[in-house]
């Protein structure tokens, strides 16, 4: 998913005269939320950026992208579907609330998440360990008993930052 995010706020930056490139969005958008990328680009480059505005452009272009090439990796609904019959799911996304929530409903899975935290929800987003810590909470749970399954290194940070195990699939 995160190419697709990648790809909407590269065309709704390139609207705004700015061209995004691959390195600046590892640095500063991977699983750190819009407001940050923005925030972090502006300083690097000493730019004024629209975030509300933006924000707005990237959701309808995540949109568009998503409904044309979002494809799930083969076995993860039917995983996802399995482990929320022995397990209590979260989603712990420091994405848009709108883009999560779309992408759940999209592939029909919103209903095996017991809570779904996005980084509408909270202050700080990842690395910082606020989403894991707010999910467990949700959950009723101690933080030694949940796992975390991550994509990113932000996540995985995060993660360790909450003091949860975590596996890493890129």
């Amino acid at each position: 998913m995160s190419l697709y995010i990648f790809e909407a706020h590269k065309k709704a930056l390139k609207r705004a005269g700015f061209d995004l490139t691959l390195e600046d969005y590892l640095e500063y958008g991977v699983a750190k939320g819009s407001k940050n990328l923005h925030e972090q680009l502006s300083k690097k480059y000493g730019i004024v950026l629209d975030t509300e505005d933006l924000f707005s452009k990237k959701i309808k272009e995540f949109k568009k992208i998503f409904d044309e090439k979002a494809i799930p990796r083969a076995g993860i609904l039917d995983l996802i579907k399995y482990a929320s019959l022995k397990y209590d799911l979260a989603v712990a996304s420091s994405g848009a609330r709108e883009s999560v929530d779309y992408t759940l409903e999209k592939f029909g899975i919103k209903k095996y998440f017991k809570v779904v935290i996005t980084g509408n929800d909270i202050e700080r987003v990842k690395p910082f360990p606020d989403i894991y810590n707010k999910a467990v909470e949700l959950l009723g749970y101690k933080k030694e008993e949940c796992t975390a399954i991550e994509d990113s290194e932000t996540g995985l940070t995060a993660a360790k930052n909450a003091g949860l195990k975590c596996f890493v699939v890129p």
